[in-house]
């Protein structure tokens, strides 16, 4: 579990724990957790693995769609859920 301030941060853990990332990162969720205590963001840790932020931002975002969108949706509301969602991504993963 992902944390802010010693107190579970459900938000964070619904984005980030999550196993294309981790495979992307090369690293499990308890590394990506360490890493991220140490006061790195998740920009940060992918930038020291030669990921670059638009990757991680990708494989989030098809993650959280898959979640979302179950069938029955338009193209329309694929790609304003879409650009919604990327902006969320980038809140989560570059907070330190």
């Amino acid at each position: 579990m992902f944390t802010t301030n010693g107190q579970p941060n459900y938000f964070a853990n619904a984005f980030l724990n999550n196993q294309d990332l981790f495979s992307l990162l090369k690293m499990n969720a308890t590394e990506l957790k360490q890493e991220s205590t140490t006061g790195k963001s998740v920009v940060e840790i992918a930038s020291s693995k030669n990921v670059s932020t638009q990757e991680v931002i990708e494989v989030i975002a098809k993650a959280q769609k898959e979640v979302q969108f179950k069938g029955g949706e338009t193209e329309e509301m694929i790609e304003e859920y879409s650009k919604c969602i990327e902006l969320k991504v980038l809140q989560v993963i570059e907070y330190k």
